[in-house]
């Protein structure tokens, strides 16, 4: 994190005076997608020995990895929570009443995700290998270095397309600025996350015979 400050708040001059806690909310959303994305992606390949041995949902697998990730996920959330309570920010308890909501919403899209990508990685090899390009690239278009204000006014409304900006959006609103957050952004992204998630089971689901075929560990 201390990396990331140096180069986009002295290199770049991005910086304002709560921007360490900007770049740590943004941080903790997207590491939390991270582990969880890199953790389902090869979950099922990785559990080829166990599948040929018994006949379990292939669905357990990557569920398992997130699941895990969530928790330790949730930990520094918790931790956050504290340090931005104690150092003066986000002091409205109406505003948090809305943080479970948002995790909760958040949660579901990154397990849509990690669920539809984790699906296909037994038919394409090669997706394990771009989960790396995929993290980059949600590091970088989520908005953790930067605030939607500071974008064009033409490419929000693009840039809230990823659910993940909208959720780090929401986070922000609650416990630095101590705000309600946006209804639109968490409707979207609980629709997201439902509608991604419900997907992705279903996909796993209709391949869950095929998998323990085409796997070789």
């Amino acid at each position: 994190m201390s990396a990331y400050y140096f180069v986009f708040s002295e290199l770049l001059n991005m910086r304002t005076g709560d921007y360490a806690f900007h770049l740590l909310v943004g941080l903790a959303v997207v590491r939390w997608f991270s582990s969880a994305f890199s953790g389902a992606a090869t979950s099922i390949t990785g559990a080829s020995g166990l599948m040929n041995l018994v006949d379990v949902r292939k669905i357990i697998f990557p569920l398992i990895q997130i699941t895990s990730q969530t928790i330790k996920s949730l930990i520094v959330f918790s931790l956050l929570v504290l340090a931005l309570l104690l150092a003066g920010y986000g002091q409205d308890l109406e505003a948090y009443m809305y943080l479970p909501a948002v995790i909760i919403a958040t949660g579901l899209s990154i397990l849509g995700i990690s669920l539809c990508y984790c699906a296909f990685v037994p038919f394409v090899a090669d997706l394990a290998n771009l989960v790396g390009t995929v993290q980059t690239l949600v590091l970088f278009l989520s908005g953790v270095f930067f605030t939607v204000d500071m974008m064009p006014e033409n490419i929000q409304q693009y840039f809230y397309l990823n659910p993940l900006a909208c959720a780090i959006e929401m986070v922000r609103s609650i416990m630095i600025s101590g705000e309600i957050p946006s209804m639109s952004l968490l409707q979207y992204v609980a629709t997201f996350g439902i509608v991604s998630t419900v997907l992705g089971w279903q996909i796993i689901g209709f391949f869950d015979k095929v998998y323990p075929k085409i796997v070789v560990k």
